[in-house]
């Protein structure tokens, strides 16, 4: 046993140098252009060595930034400064963030952080600890030892880890959100005693104590108050007070909710919260709608169910909406008024509050026919906090959250109906048309858009509230909303371009003097970064014909993002706040250029009815010219804007297809654009699919006797259909697709227990209508009601626990093809959901389709779980 245990270590030993020593190679190696000789072919026992690199953090004014390195078996963090003078090599480590300027925080093992000085290299490890935030302008380092059901251990420290506070038997804490107080409950027996301490002086105070239970802190924005539940057993039942303690006033005022609420008896939804104002003046929460002596529940019940078909909702959903509109109704506690107003009734749900928290906003309960869509209509209510008067703002407005916008800083809010965007001022209950006039398209309708019609939307308020930012197709608007006065501050629509705003958080107000803005370009089919600066040109910070992602930093301080394309690994790229300047700080998978690898280009074609449209088509690795190559397709609506997009080649592919696996293997990989017809989602997808091989074929390099067509979940289902209506494909894979469209329509969905019509009348599957108004389009776009025109070999595949598109429809269309004598295996998967996680299934499915592909395209026969499968 014990020379087992030596070899064991001895390889793991082994790995881990192996890996250090990659990782190393990859930080010191710059790529060599314009090296002669020999390359090398890539094979499966190389995919280790590909990496993927992440963004992590940036300092906010000094040149340092930290990015993580992936890979198979192995993550290192990297600690840097631009100018590459100094680097820390930190493997296995997450979590990193910068504490100022001066030092760096990781998370070495699940309960072991260490701090980094980024001036003399001092490390301070900080053992057993789970959690660590930095506080008070990052002054400090708070850290918890806490484990789930345990009591923590806390503790204050300086930045050099020296422990200046500790702090026992901590069960809840939480920090203000200016970072500069905390307060937590400590339980000592079975007496519980809550504490703020003041992270500027570090002096701590006793605010509450005695034999209750003390829960749900919450904090006012500034600091000021903090607010809580305090509850005590009696008799079984549970009855609950609001605390709230303000700091300046060393005040404490309680209020006893069972005697406040109507009907008496309700109890606090302690899970939910409590949310306390801006001004410190008002406490938030919700109520059980049962009393104390409901909460246990009765028996259940062993009538039948009774499924009404004039019900706007489903049973098992409207049941689930009971359950939850119990425990929905929203109050509001004045503590310096001593007075509790109900916000919400039952039945209705708080959408949220507006910026200055005076009013509510919340969907009613009413029936409104059922409509098939994933967002139904509902009425809109604005509900003032003051005086508890509500009124009706909107009457049958679709509940989709992309079509209403909350100011964060006033009471104003947004929302879209019609064409245009409107302004609502629940203060004087006024409307206004905000857009009206303006000559733009404010929506998708008319677009190759999944249905239903949305909004591009509200990019955001800005900070002085005078401002509303709204895209529209291609460009970025500032809408005053007192004058009305609109511009548009981007210039997309004469170069093809779409503008959106970048690192601006949900909910945030937008400083919309200096903006960091994404630029799709959709005739290159690039993703760039810009510099956007009132009254200054754009900045572009990206290399062109590339892909930008993962940005990191704040629109005023250092920025640090991932820049990519098919041709070179990703790189890291780190802007300059000071300067503007920018530098490439980290080049990943730099051995690349030892191997041979493919490239990439823009493949232009038409639909039938003349429509535009790109294809990425990926070229093999070491392709000659004048050789004839097969081709794989992979379709899932629109994908051309992969092609700048780098694929490390792998084994470990939820979906078992990976573009560079295929290039790499001597293929061309096609990713094409699919323009939709509403009620022929079917003969779109063929007529695309088919245009963009036929541009392809005009290369003269690929086989048109060995063209390989795959596709997962919605891709699935164009493989299905595709096959039934186009014999140009020698194999084909389909993952988790419909295959029995009718079948569908009438079933309920799994993953959000409604019916699946929706998807075929208002979404995705783009039929436009119902079955019964034209069941015969639905016959023509269901791939099994044609599945004795396929005439490819198709193999299927299906998660055995898919939730999303049950694993009925690739049996189905299995048993199909059995009785038609197709040729056709079924791979089914189980323990495995919508897309593959396991590792090793992972593998399996990987390996299968590159079988699948190479028996048909390559006339490898050597594989007998295929041979055996079509005898």
């Amino acid at each position: 046993m014990n020379k087992s245990k030596k070899n064991n270590t001895d390889k793991g030993a082994s790995i881990y140098f192996a890996v250090s020593f990659l990782l190393l190679f990859n930080v010191l190696s710059l790529p060599c252009f314009g090296q002669g000789g020999t390359k090398k072919k890539v094979t499966e026992k190389d995919y280790g060595k590909w990496g993927t690199l992440h963004t992590v953090d940036v300092a906010e004014q000094a040149d340092w930034v930290s990015f993580r390195m992936v890979y198979e078996n192995a993550d290192t963090l990297f600690v840097t400064n631009s100018s590459k003078a100094k680097k820390f090599l930190l493997p296995n480590g997450t979590e990193g963030r910068f504490i100022g300027d001066s030092h760096f925080a990781y998370r070495q093992s699940p309960f072991c952080y260490e701090i980094i000085s980024l001036s003399d290299s001092r490390r301070i490890r900080l053992n057993g600890v789970q959690w660590l935030d930095a506080v008070n302008n990052k002054r400090y380092i708070v850290t918890s030892s806490a484990t789930s059901g345990s009591p923590a251990t806390m503790f204050i420290r300086d930045r050099k880890g020296v422990v200046l506070r500790e702090i026992t038997d901590v069960v809840e804490y939480s920090i203000s959100p200016d970072k500069n107080a905390m307060a937590y409950i400590v339980k000592k027996g079975p007496h519980f005693e809550v504490w703020v301490v003041d992270l500027d002086t570090l002096s701590a105070m006793e605010i509450a104590s005695g034999a209750y239970r003390y829960t749900s802190l919450a904090w006012q924005k500034d600091g000021s108050s903090v607010a809580f539940v305090k509850s005590v057993a009696k008799s079984e039942a549970v009855f609950s007070k609001i605390c709230c303690y303000n700091r300046s006033q060393n005040n404490l005022k309680e209020c006893n909710i069972g005697d406040k609420l109507q009907p008496a008896g309700r109890r606090i939804d302690i899970e939910g919260g409590l949310v306390l104002s801006s001004d410190g003046d008002k406490v938030f929460f919700s109520a059980d709608g049962r009393s104390n002596r409901d909460i246990a529940g009765g028996p259940v019940s062993d009538s039948p169910e009774i499924w009404y078909s004039n019900t706007p909702l489903l049973y098992p959903t409207a049941k689930w909406i009971e359950g939850f509109q119990n425990n929905a109704v929203r109050y509001v506690w004045y503590p310096n008024l001593g007075m509790v107003n109900r916000i919400t009734t039952k039945g209705m749900t708080q959408v949220g509050l507006t910026g200055r928290e005076n009013y509510a906003i919340a969907t009613g309960s009413n029936s409104y026919p059922v409509n098939y869509k994933f967002y139904p209509e509902k009425d809109y209510h604005i509900i003032s906090i003051k005086d508890k008067s509500q009124t009706v703002m909107l009457e049958k407005q679709s509940s989709d959250p992309s079509m209403i916008s909350l100011s964060p800083v006033s009471d104003l809010l947004a929302y879209y109906t019609g064409e245009d965007w409107h302004l609502y001022d629940p203060a004087k209950q006024v409307h206004r048309n905000l857009t009206l006039g303006i000559d733009t398209k404010w929506d998708t309708g008319g677009e190759n858009h999944i249905p239903p019609v949305i909004p591009y939307g509200v990019a955001g308020w800005s900070e002085d509230g005078n401002g509303l930012l709204l895209y529209d197709k291609f460009d970025i608007w500032f809408i005053n909303v007192h004058s009305g006065k609109a511009h548009r501050i981007t210039n997309g629509r004469e170069h093809n371009m779409v503008f959106r705003l970048e690192l601006n958080l949900t909910g945030k107000a937008v400083n919309t003097n200096r903006m960091v803005l994404v630029a799709y370009d959709n005739a290159k089919a690039t993703r760039r970064y810009c510099l956007w600066k009132k009254d200054a040109a754009l900045v572009n910070l990206c290399s062109e014909n590339t892909w930008n992602d993962q940005i990191s930093g704040d629109c005023g301080g250092n920025l640090i993002f991932r820049e990519q394309s098919f041709e070179a690994a990703p790189r890291l790229v780190f802007i300059s706040a000071k300067t503007n300047e920018r530098k490439i700080i980290h080049y990943s998978n730099a051995h690349q250029k030892q191997y041979e690898w493919g490239r990439s280009e823009l493949v232009r074609y038409s639909d039938g009815k003349g429509n535009k449209l790109n294809a990425a088509l990926f070229y093999p690795a070491g392709y000659m010219q004048g050789t004839k190559y097969p081709m794989i397709v992979f379709i899932y609506e629109s994908l051309s804007q992969r092609l700048h997009q780098y694929k490390n080649p792998s084994m470990h592919n939820e979906d078992g297809f990976n573009t560079a696996n295929y290039t790499l293997d001597g293929y061309f990989v096609l990713m094409p654009d699919i323009n939709y017809t509403i009620g022929s989602p079917g003969e779109s997808a063929t007529d695309c699919i088919s245009a963009a091989v036929a541009a392809a074929l005009e290369t003269g390099s690929i086989d048109r006797t060995k063209i390989g067509l795959i596709g997962h979940s919605f891709g699935g289902y164009e493989t299905n259909i595709t096959v039934t209506k186009s014999d140009i494909f020698a194999a084909a894979v389909s993952g988790a697709g419909v295959s029995d469209v009718t079948g569908t329509y009438f079933s309920i969905g799994e993953d959000i227990g409604e019916p699946e019509a929706w998807r075929f009348e208002n979404q995705q599957y783009r039929m436009g209508k119902s079955f019964f108004e034209d069941h015969q389009a639905y016959a023509d776009n269901s791939p099994i009601v044609h599945a004795a025109a396929i005439r490819t070999p198709l193999l299927l595949w299906s998660g055995k626990d898919d939730s999303t598109v049950k694993i009925s429809q690739s049996i189905a269309m299995h048993i199909a093809l059995r009785r038609l004598n197709k040729q056709n295996i079924f791979l089914a998967y189980p323990k495995e959901s919508h897309v593959i996680r396991n590792k090793l299934m992972q593998e399996d499915l990987t390996v299968r389709i590159r079988e699948w592909f190479a028996y048909f395209l390559k006339d490898d026969r050597t594989h007998q779980w295929i041979a055996k499968g079509l005898r």
